[in-house]
Order: structure tokens, then sequence, then C-alpha cells
């Protein structure tokens, strides 16, 4: 990222900063942004942001303390400091907050993992092993002490904004990718496994055990037993933690890439009602093609729209398939107001270093994009398939990502998949999720809705 912030990009991090710090006129009228540190003794009674016009570099990366500086000007171990009566900031934390909130590590980078997804092996993230902190929060933070020190000594009105949670907020969610365990895919996949085509999950043995009981369930008229359809399960368990939901329902479209259900389907529909009447929020999981496709973006939530007889609020991409900036300008285009996409499959954390909701940016018509994300933190797969970690490793990451959360009061965000209870893979799995949802009421948790939390916003 070469060059200083322009004036929008400032603004666009001082917006967010907004979200703690009510930024009056008074506080912006006393900010200076200057490239030559030599400048400061210029001023005088001034908030100075020193301006960084250096492209990212790793090895450059200056810590204060646990905080890395992506973009360090002066040679001290300080946020800011008074020079005469200026509080200046030592580093462009404007830029490092800008670097990582809006995505732009992202933008243009051509290198994709096999589902056409920036991967987290290439994120700032993983190389400055920061995924479990939302280090713009932290320099948030630091703005907020700075201005309150000065607006002190300065006698000027400080207020912090309203907190959007007294604890932290948790948003739980589906994607509800399929609905049939012993469909036609079962069958010829486990077909594909015994003869040595795909890889087999389980023994030879195993596996031609499964294969006829699925034909058996097949042909069931009747008692046919189906363990993705568990969402009286699924709310059992939420209600008696007092927390809602939201189910992502995913339309056909493209064969073995997206779901093998028709949204037009009686019992999806009955579905949809059903869970509607219970108080959980329907929203759209995007197909595959919608990424780019704002046709037939728009053609899918009319669909659903029609189904629930108002306007979706939400979406998630499906596979977590999201290229920054064009797919949220879609989404937003396309009628939807959040977006519950930005986490990364291979690693839970915090993709975009902030545990708020936040807006993406426009790179290249200088603008923010009036569309919010909410980000995501754990998904099921990413625990156990990505990183294959054990029970007591992935409870004791949840329990890392609700503290930094907390210390914050942000969200907190968890996708379960109603196809996530395969006991046969994973023994334990159900009382697992059972004993998590315990472990996120006890930490004082407020259960919200995504079309809830807009309206706070």
């Amino acid at each position: 990222m070469k060059g200083c912030l322009s004036q929008n990009q400032i603004n666009y991090v001082l917006f967010h900063v907004n979200q703690i710090v009510e930024v009056s006129t008074e506080i912006q009228d006393r900010m200076v942004f200057i490239i030559d540190h030599n400048d400061i003794n210029k001023h005088s009674g001034k908030i100075i942001f020193l301006l960084s016009d250096k492209e990212f570099r790793v090895e450059e990366v200056k810590m204060i303390g646990e905080i890395p500086i992506l973009f360090p000007i002066l040679d001290k171990q300080e946020f800011y400091s008074y020079r005469g009566t200026n509080l200046v900031f030592s580093d462009d934390i404007l830029k490092s907050a800008f670097y990582l909130l809006s995505g732009y590590q992202e933008y243009k980078f051509l290198h994709r993992d096999h589902l056409n997804r920036f991967p987290f092996d290439e994120s700032v993230q993983k190389r400055l092993k920061i995924m479990h902190k939302p280090i713009v929060n932290y320099y948030f933070k630091v703005f907020q002490l700075g201005i309150e020190q000065f607006c002190f000594v300065e006698n000027i009105k400080f207020k912090k904004s309203k907190k959007l949670f007294s604890d932290f907020g948790f948003l739980l969610s589906h994607d509800v990718d399929r609905i049939d365990y012993y469909d036609g895919y079962f069958l010829g996949y486990k077909v594909k496994e015994l003869l040595g085509m795909v890889k087999r999950k389980y023994s030879w043995f195993l596996t031609l055990k499964l294969f006829l009981k699925g034909i058996t369930q097949y042909f069931k008229f009747w008692n046919r037993e189906n363990p993705y359809w568990n969402f009286d399960f699924l709310r059992q368990v939420e209600s008696e933690n007092d927390f809602k939901s939201t189910f992502f329902f995913l339309p056909k479209d493209q064969k073995h890439v997206d779901s093998y259900y028709e949204l037009s389907e009686l019992r999806i529909i009955s579905l949809i009602k059903n869970l509607q009447n219970q108080g959980c929020e329907i929203g759209l999981h995007g197909a595959v093609r919608t990424v780019r496709n704002r046709e037939l973006m728009i053609e899918h939530n009319r669909e659903l729209n029609n189904i629930l007889g108002q306007r979706v609020k939400g979406i998630r991409q499906h596979r977590l398939i999201f290229e920054i900036p064009g797919t949220s300008i879609i989404q937003s285009e396309s009628g939807f107001k959040y977006d519950a996409s930005l986490g990364f499959a291979s690693h839970e954390g915090f993709r975009n270093s902030y545990c708020f909701p936040f807006k993406l940016y426009d790179f290249e018509n200088d603008r923010m994009i009036d569309h919010w994300e909410f980000p995501l933190m754990v998904m099921d797969s990413t625990l156990f398939e990505y990183r294959k970690l054990n029970f007591e490793e992935a409870f004791s990451i949840l329990k890392d990502l609700i503290s930094e959360a907390k210390k914050f009061h942000g969200i907190f965000t968890l996708l379960w998949h109603n196809s996530y209870f395969d006991e046969l893979k994973h023994k334990g799995i159900t009382a697992f999720y059972k004993n998590m949802l315990k472990e996120i009421k006890l930490q004082n948790a407020e259960s919200i809705l995504g079309s809830d939390l807009l309206n706070r916003l």
C-alpha cells in the first residue's frame, strides 16, 4: 500500500473510531495530518497524526508490547507523546488500521486457494501471529486514551460512544448446505470410496455398512432416518441457553457445489416459516457464482424474499468465498444490509483484526461501502477439519477469543452447520456443541440476531 492515506480513507478510519469515541467537530478541528515530522513545531494545541507513504513490509513492523505497528515512523517505544502543546501519535496508526480493517491485503492479490479464496497462509495475521487479537480495536483504544488526555489538557468535552453491549454480543448462525443425509449423493460417494476412487473417511467395512444402511434408508417411505434434519434439536439447545440464531439457506445452482435442495420445496418453505415463528432470522447463503454475479444474487434474493414475505437483510457466501471489495459491492446493490462471511476457513480468529461490525472500502472509487460486515470468528470445520484440534484445544481457543471480544464489548460470532454432528467421525461432537453454548452463556453473552444488531448500529 504505497502513498499516504487520502482524506476519504482517513475519514473511513475515523468513522469506525466513532464506535468507541465521539469524534466531535471540536476534536476534528484540532487534528492535523502531516508527512514530515519536522513540521510538528509549526503547530500548537493540535492532535498530530504522522502519515507514512511507505508500502507495508513485514520486516519493518514495529512492536510496542504485543501490538504491531504496520507503518512505523519514529524510533520510539510509545504510541503517542506531547511535543510542547501538541499531542503527537508517533507512528501511522491510521494507515495501520486502514490496511487491516479495509481488507487491503486481499485487494488485487492474485494467489488463491483451491476454492478461489484469499489464503490464510498469505495473510498478515499469520505472518505477524495476530490472528487471535483484534489489533484494530487495540489501535482505537490507543486513540481513545490519547484523545481523552488531550481533551482534559485543552478543556474540550470528551465523550465515549455508547457501548454496543454491556459485556459482549453473541451472533450464532447455521449454514444450511444440506438437509438430507441418505441421498443419492451419499450413495454415489460411498461407491467411490468403496472402489478407491476417492479417499475413504472410515474403514472399508464400515464404509460398506454405511452404504448398505444408506440404501435401506433411501428407499424407505416412512420413519426414514435423517441426521441432517435436526432443526428441532438445534432450537432446543439454543432455547435452553436463551440464545437466538440465524439460518442461512443455500439456493440450488451448480451441481455438487451449491445445495441439493430447492428453496421452493414445500418442506423448506414450511421449515423457514416455522423458524421465523420461533423468532429466528432467515438469511441467504450466497451460491458460489454470486460472488461475482450480481444478477444471480438479485434473483436468489428475490426468491427468498417471496418466501419470507419481507426483505432478507443478511447474507453469508457459501464456502466463505469472498472477493474484496467486489462481493461486498454486489451484496449492497442486491439489497442486503449486512454480510457475515469474513472469517478464514482454515483458521479461527479475526480476519480483519476487528471484533466490531465494520464496513469495507471501494478502493477503485476511494469511498466506504455502505454495507455492514459482521466478522466471523469461529466455524465448526475450521476447528476440526482444517486445524484438526481436539475438544480441549478448541474449547481453550474459544474462551480466548471470547475474552478478546469482552475486552472491547464487541461481538463473538459462531457458525455451526446443521450437518456437523457426525458422531462416527468426531465422537463427542454433540456434547462439545452443547458444552460450548453453555460456556458462552456463562461468559454473560448477549444473544443477538444480525437484523437486531443493524437496528442497534
